[in-house]
């Protein structure tokens, strides 16, 4: 055994079995008791077994490596993925509450290209049963099924990957990627490392006679500690003590309560609220943009990338290339490349959509191309360029693009049905009136208005159709002429 960590190991555990230790568990659990076999420290190697370190291995601490892509990407690494994985894992058995359970750690359960994958805060993908694997080889046990990863899904309804977006809001703890496990995790319990042999003895000095033997074999009088409290004879107490302990008693139960004084009670009340007006008003000078590092690192990225500032909490990094190219690391792990005529990303992730069509708009596209991607991905990039005001080239997706024009209008339809109606509700005039409802009638025949529409926005719209359609009820049955 040649390697420092797995020697010093080793002989960790002959001298814990020579002085009479409790085992450690380490990383080499195997090839210590292997190593040891092979030298005359066999009874070691015994000792190890039935303490059931072959069992079991001890997580290993998170590399310098790990923890700096955790810090550049700011997202969870693999490791901490795992672990928190395996604690949801065996906490519950049921669907609903292992994917809560997730949720409240900061990952999602989706559908993959293939098999069922856990997402991370910024939308990096690790296939579900091969983590579960991973870790449950780890602890000494079985490998995860398909069939019971199957079966602890069968009731959910999980969405594709690509359909999810970065949470931006959750917090990733830069440190909590330090370990693997709990302290309490990365150690055995003390009945598993229970020695079975027996501890040695080691000889001590005889007891020493206790000051009341040797008191007695004096003859000296009794000894008594002076630490310890001796019970009190009233006989001996003088007439005067005893009048002060009564007038002691009377005075203290005669006394109210010990309470705070009213004046202490309020200036701590006024120090507490003085303490939160601090805190309030330095988180709102923190939110300004002038004191925010953050924001200012995110609008120097924005403006590296040639990219709108708004856009610049999702960069990571930006690295400018030769020929106007530039290479951007997106937060969620996705790699942007934009050049002046094209742009191409290293995955068909939702949240590139709106790097691409700023850099469109920034470098004047009038007609674009669309190449690869999913379906999903590709229609949602299609009704973005649309919007923007450019013409797609690709045939198969001349009817998105059509319908998205559809629904700008309805959009643009919209936005003037509200402006009317709140002027109309402002001047209460027949003119304003008269506007609004013909804005009502111009929805009549709108493209994709349950889409459109908010659920709040389309209830009050029907409430508009229904009023207007019994007004002009009323008016016609009130000039109806009179028969002959």
């Amino acid at each position: 055994m040649s390697h420092l960590a797995p020697r010093q190991e080793k002989l960790s555990r002959i001298s814990e079995f020579m002085s009479g230790e409790p085992f450690t568990s380490g990383v080499y659990n195997r090839s210590v008791i292997a190593a040891l076999r092979e030298t005359e420290f066999v009874a070691v190697a015994d000792a190890m077994i039935e303490a059931g370190l072959d069992r079991h291995r001890a997580s290993q601490a998170t590399s310098a490596q790990e923890r700096a892509a955790s810090e550049r990407l700011e997202d969870l690494a693999i490791d901490e993925v795992e672990a928190r994985l395996w604690r949801a894992w065996t906490a519950c058995s049921g669907g609903q509450a292992f994917s809560d359970l997730l949720e409240a750690m900061g990952l999602r359960l989706a559908i993959g290209e293939k098999v069922p994958v856990v997402v991370t805060p910024r939308c990096n993908r690790v296939p579900l049963r091969r983590a579960l694997s991973r870790v449950s080889k780890r602890h000494g046990q079985a490998s995860i099924r398909k069939a019971d990863v199957d079966r602890r899904l069968a009731n959910l309804e999980l969405v594709h990957c690509e359909s999810l977006e970065p949470l931006y809001d959750f917090a990733v703890e830069r440190l909590g990627v330090t370990g693997r496990a709990t302290r309490e995790e990365r150690r055995a319990t003390k009945e598993e490392l229970e020695p079975s042999y027996q501890p040695i003895d080691f000889p001590t000095d005889p007891p020493t006679e206790s000051p009341k033997q040797l008191a007695e074999e004096r003859g000296t009088p009794e000894y008594s500690d002076p630490a310890t409290p001796q019970p009190l004879d009233p006989s001996q107490l003088t007439p005067e003590v005893l009048a002060a302990i009564v007038r002691f008693k009377e005075a203290f139960f005669a006394s109210s309560p010990l309470v705070e004084a009213p004046e202490e009670t309020d200036r701590k009340a006024e120090q507490r609220a003085k303490f939160r007006r601090a805190k309030t008003l330095e988180k709102d000078l923190l939110q300004q943009p002038s004191l925010q590092d953050v924001t200012w690192r995110d609008r120097y990225k924005a403006d590296l990338a040639d990219l709108p500032q708004e856009l610049g909490p999702r960069l990571a990094w930006v690295e400018k290339q030769e020929a106007g190219r530039k290479q951007i690391r997106l937060k969620s792990g996705v790699v942007v490349t934009t050049e002046p005529l094209r742009v191409s990303v290293s995955k068909a992730s939702i949240d590139t959509v709106k790097i691409i069509v700023a850099h469109a708009k920034r470098k004047g596209w009038k007609r674009v191309v669309i190449t690869g991607g999913t379906d999903e991905w590709r229609e949602h990039l299609t009704r973005a360029v649309t919007r923007a005001g450019m013409e797609i080239q690709n045939p198969e997706l001349k009817g998105i693009a059509t319908n998205e024009t559809d629904r700008e209008a309805t959009r643009v339809l919209v936005q003037a049905w509200r402006a009317t109606r709140k002027q109309a509700q402002d001047t209460r005039s027949r003119k304003d009136i008269e506007v609004f409802y013909r804005a009502i009638d111009a929805l009549a025949g709108a493209t994709d208005l349950d889409v459109v529409l908010e659920p709040e926005i389309a209830e009050r719209l029907r409430s508009d159709r229904e009023k207007l359609r019994d007004l002009r009820e009323e008016a016609t049955h009130s000039y109806q002429p009179a028969g002959p």
